[in-house]
């Protein structure tokens, strides 16, 4: 980028404040106070709030012209970004004074009463609740009921030392609360309490509050929600601004998930099998289907009939619409009747051979659920199954193409999905479109064992208002951490399974996740342009005015224009990890940049690298890793994207805890975690902050390093302790009691109350004094959680990560981008993005197919498949007129059969294995099919008997890649005279039995048909005679009648796919 490059308003304002022509200069340099001047210089350009959004791009363009002379800048040298913060609606105005007077006076109400004896119950739970709202923060009604119904019918929860309240929210949402110092004594007097001789009816929590101020009479707000904005403006003189909305529910926030929690409090988890073993089908407990027995196509040579597709879906939408009961059998059942009707769909699905892949899961979903229930609903009716066809069955054909879903990655699907979901009109047709394909897709999931999808939920909690379901609130612990950092670290290849560039880059997908929070895509595609390393004295040391750059590219775009940020991941990381990261990028280094200019690249040695393959698959990097932090929380739904949830929330907390010793920490494991000592200086210098100074700026900062519009986002999807530094505050600024009041509560006399206050805990506790008393008397009300079947993180065997992944056939795949190019007019570039292949590659292949089409659908091509005249027997047209079809050139389709397609795949693997003579060989049979054959036939034909040896040797090398049991079975066929003497005579000529190559010896088997056919069976023996006569006498033929056996379509597709992908010379006609 040049000067010239800038607008003239900074180019202007560079020259006066060089005061020199910056026109001609190469580069200019500003100083730190020269580029704060020009900062706001350019930022209030004209003073009226009109021209802002311009003087903020002058900015921009500014800063993006100093990051790209990076190198010459000094590496302290920062720039600055204008953000613009939105200043809440203060919660405690002038007006407000009345309401923080009316909490004061029920503030003195409520401690004059501790000293007090009562004898009505009501007051006790009233006074309860008015202190979990006051002093406890809990200020959400559906979390005050939910409290309310567990004091008079439940128990907390609690292990060893710690007790809390699990509370249930309008959403179903599980809430983490642990009481203050007051509340917690007052519950302790709660339970205290004798039981009354009869139960009264359970009130709302409002009843309860009411009954409790009316003993004295107070005056009291004139409604809930009153009351608790009378509280938060009270609370506001004491609790930091972002706190006020989390308390009241106004800004949605969620503590950790109850498993998620335990495993926090207790530094363990649960065991998780190494092997998964399978779920027995007969179990009678499971409300659904542990296994679908998956419905496989029938053989098809032909591209799919979009037109027939939508025939087919019409005709069994038809099918469903009629049922109806038998009147002949009244008594019929309904599950009978749809047994019968599925098993007549599955027939029909099995017939048509031109069913794109997704119709056909589809269409065996819908058969499957007319029958079955599934893990969100009962069994479907058939008009139900008609509606969803009509919402689903077209915007998927649309979006999946020919496409199958069983073998799409689940980021792609993810994508599919979202954009199916999100061209609905209304939201009840998104929400309708989101219950169909979560319900279509756990058919995958049992059917192919697909990877789990989890982003139906925040589409359908929508239309209920229930946001809080799609939360996954799941993080991973800092002792987790580092056992998977050190286990990927200094664990040996036989430990582990993985090979040294392997294991250092899982490290560091690690790293990125837990310590930057990048999504999975933008790690993946990180480029090595996208790493800024300052240059020093020392090269070697990695800097820490590092910075990673999370911008769009042509190989990956960002989910919002929020994501694109930069990452000062100098800061964040350790001196340890950025010693990892300095040994992998040299390592990635001496691979080069000519192949790949991504960070993730193994080079071309197999099995982890190919040399057309710029980008390190999935499978080597995300499923190992995932697996890891799987086997050490215990929980198999642990993702990659939890890591951005951890980042978020021990960022938050780490920054916002406070550090004087008069705050008690709510949990004894938030402390003694050296992964974050270094995060201070982080604080410091991103900040502009000593260290101790309180600061507003740490949720905002969070956010933009996350990649997120505002902080709203972050603390209701990714921050989840955000309740700890709230507790502390209220802890903190809770008043003190008097020693009568606090054994009035305790129920026992000043002396024991005074020694309970003095007395120093072994453990660190949340609570001293006589609330530790009051907490450890309750331990014995409280329901403990039981995790004695858990075991500690560092005393779990983790296990190999090296596991069969299915390594995807490169030449298959660059078979498949060229098809989409060709058949579909998708752009070659976009077509070898996503199928993650070099672009050359494909423009060879499209350069051979060019060739193809030429010699199949030319206007002078000899084959007879496009001559065919308008007027066929089979139509009857008005006119007489003879005209020529013309033929739809489009590139064969795989074979859908997957025995064919494991046969032309083994061809592609053996041919890599040949020698280079042998290769020529095997591509002028390739070039032979494309050329003289019609792919419309489903043989080989030939006319010399020279080509007709030459073939036969070509291909006899494939033996070596099949099993005896496996046939590879190709037609070959010869001009068969008219007469049975001129056909004996000839064939003298054709016969195989005195070849010079010993055909039986390779058990390559020959058989002879009236009408001229030749068929040769590499590997499978045709059997002995016996064998055969039982065949055809139980098929009812007769002995010497000759059946024309069927040509392998994976044979022939096998030889156009080495043409299109391997042929790299100039293809020419024979």
């Amino acid at each position: 980028m040049k000067v010239t490059d800038l607008h003239e308003e900074i180019r202007l304002r560079l020259q006066r404040l060089k005061e020199e022509d910056t026109n001609d200069t190469d580069v200019v340099i500003l100083t730190k106070q020269q580029y704060n001047d020009l900062f706001w210089q350019l930022l209030y350009t004209q003073q009226s709030h009109r021209f802002k959004a311009a003087g903020i791009n002058l900015v921009e363009q500014l800063n993006n012209y100093i990051a790209a002379h990076r190198s010459v800048y000094p590496a302290s040298f920062s720039i600055q970004a204008p953000v613009r913060l939105t200043r809440p609606t203060p919660p405690a105005r002038q007006s407000s004074l009345d309401e923080i007077h009316l909490i004061e006076n029920l503030d003195n109400f409520l401690i004059s009463s501790l000293a007090e004896a009562h004898d009505h119950r009501l007051f006790y739970l009233g006074r309860l609740l008015y202190s979990s709202m006051r002093y406890g923060g809990l200020l959400r009604k559906d979390y005050l009921n939910s409290l309310k119904s567990m004091l008079i019918n439940g128990q907390p929860q609690c292990y060893e030392k710690l007790f809390w309240f699990e509370l249930k929210g309008a959403a179903g949402e599980t809430h983490i609360w642990q009481p203050d110092s007051i509340t917690v004594q007052l519950i302790h007097q709660w339970y205290c309490q004798p039981e009354p001789e009869q139960e009264k009816p359970e009130l709302d929590a409002q009843k309860y509050l009411y009954a409790y101020l009316q003993i004295r009479k107070l005056k009291f707000p004139p409604s809930f929600s009153s009351l608790v904005q009378a509280i938060i403006s009270r609370l506001s003189l004491e609790l930091p601004p972002f706190s006020l909305g989390l308390l009241t529910g106004a800004q949605p926030n969620l503590t950790l998930k109850p498993q998620v929690f335990y495993r926090l409090i207790s530094q363990k988890s649960p065991q998780l099998n190494l092997v998964k073993t399978s779920v027995t089908l007969g179990d009678s407990n499971s409300n659904s289907k542990s296994y679908i027995a998956p419905l496989t196509y029938a053989t098809a040579t032909r591209q799919y009939d979009y037109q027939q597709a939508l025939a087919c879906l019409r005709e069994i939408k038809a099918l469903l619409g009629s049922v109806k009961r038998d009147p002949t059998h009244p008594k019929q059942s309904r599950q009978h009747l749809h047994s019968s009707l599925a098993i007549e769909i599955e027939t029909k699905i099995k017939a048509s051979t031109n069913l794109p892949p997704v119709l056909h899961h589809l269409l065996h979903w819908a058969s499957v659920r007319l029958t079955s229930q599934s893990r969100w609903s009962g069994k479907l009716s058939p008009s139900t199954l008609v509606s969803y066809l009509d919402t689903i069955a077209d915007p998927m054909m649309i979006a999946f193409a020919e496409r199958n879903p069983a073998n799409i990655g689940p980021d792609e699907i993810s994508d599919l999905y979202t954009q199916i979901i999100d061209e609905g009109r209304s939201l009840s047709s998104q929400t309708k479109r989101a219950r169909i394909l979560r319900d279509f897709h756990i058919y995958l999931e049992l059917t192919y064992q697909v990877s789990p999808c989890h982003l139906f939920q925040q589409y359908i909690a929508k239309s209920k208002r229930l946001e809080a379901l799609t939360v996954d609130a799941n993080i991973l612990m800092p002792w987790e951490y580092r056992y998977a950092r050190d286990f990927l670290l200094n664990s040996t290849e036989q430990q582990s399974g993985l090979s040294y560039l392997q294991a250092m880059a899982l490290t560091l997908l690690l790293i990125l996740g837990f310590r930057c929070g990048l999504r999975r895509r933008e790690a993946h595609f990180l480029r090595l342009q996208d790493i800024e390393i300052p240059t020093n004295g020392n090269s070697d040391k990695f800097s820490d005015y590092t910075t990673l750059y999370i911008t769009p590219h042509e190989q990956r775009s960002l989910k919002t224009t929020s994501a694109e940020r930069r990452v000062p991941i100098g800061l964040l990381l350790s001196d340890a990890e950025k010693a990892v990261f300095t040994e992998y990028l040299k390592a990635r280094l001496e691979f080069g940049t000519e192949h790949s200019p991504y960070l993730f690249y193994f080079g071309y040695e197999p099995p982890f690298g190919h040399i057309d393959r710029p980008l390190a698959p999935e499978e080597l990097l995300f499923e190992p890793l995932t697996t890891l932090l799987q086997r050490i929380t215990g929980d198999e739904s642990f993702r990659f994207h939890h890591l951005r949830h951890s980042f978020a929330t021990w960022m938050f907390w780490n920054w916002q805890e406070k550090q004087h010793d008069g705050y008690l920490l709510p949990l004894a494991t938030l402390t003694g975690n050296p992964e974050f000592s270094h995060l201070k200086k982080a604080k410091s210098v991103l900040l502009y902050l000593p260290d101790g100074q309180p600061t507003r700026k740490v949720l905002h900062t969070i956010s933009a390093m996350i990649g997120h519009a505002s902080p709203s986002m972050t603390l209701f999807h990714y921050i989840h302790s955000a309740s700890w530094p709230i507790w502390m505050e209220l802890n903190n600024s809770a008043p003190h009691l008097s020693r009568n009041a606090e054994a009035m509560l305790a129920g026992v006399d000043v002396r024991t109350a005074t020694r309970a206050r003095i007395e120093q805990t072994s453990y660190v506790t949340p609570y001293q004094g006589m609330a530790g008393y009051a907490a450890q008397k309750l331990l014995k009300k409280c329901k403990p959680v039981d995790l004695k079947h858990w075991n500690r993180t560092t005393e779990r065997y983790l296990g190999s990560l090296n596991f069969a992944v299915p390594q995807q056939a490169l030449e298959l795949d660059i078979y498949r981008a060229l098809l989409r190019c060709i058949n579909y007019n998708i752009p070659a570039e976009i077509c070898a993005e996503e199928a993650n292949i070099e672009l050359s590659r494909l423009m060879q292949a499209r350069a051979n197919a060019d060739y193809f089409f030429r010699q199949q659908f030319n206007a002078t091509s000899k084959f007879e498949h496009k001559k065919r005249p308008r007027n066929h027997k089979r139509f009857i047209y008005i006119d007489s007129t003879r005209v020529n079809i013309t033929p739809v050139t489009k590139l064969p389709a795989p074979p859908v059969s997957a025995q064919s397609l494991n046969i032309a795949l083994r061809m592609a693997r053996e041919f890599n294995q040949l020698k280079e003579q042998e290769q020529t060989e095997i591509l002028w049979a390739a070039r032979y099919a494309v050329t003289s054959c019609s792919i419309a036939w489903p043989h080989f034909r030939f006319y010399d008997t020279t080509l007709l040896h030459r073939f036969i040797n070509a291909m006899q090398v494939f033996k070596k890649a099949f099993a005896v049991k496996h046939r590879m079975r190709f037609t070959l066929v010869s001009r068969a005279p008219l007469t049975s003497e001129q056909r004996a005579a000839q064939w003298g000529k054709w016969s195989l039995d005195t070849w010079q190559t010993a055909f039986r010896a390779n058990r390559i088997d020959k058989e002879y048909a009236p009408e001229g056919y030749l068929a040769v069976d590499f590997v499978a023996s045709k059997g002995s005679d016996i064998s055969r006569q039982r065949k055809r006498i139980a098929r009812g033929k007769d002995q010497v009648q000759h059946r024309r056996r069927p040509s392998e379509y994976g044979i022939r597709f096998g030889l156009y796919l080495l043409f299109m992908v391997t042929n790299k010379a100039p293809p020419t006609p024979l």
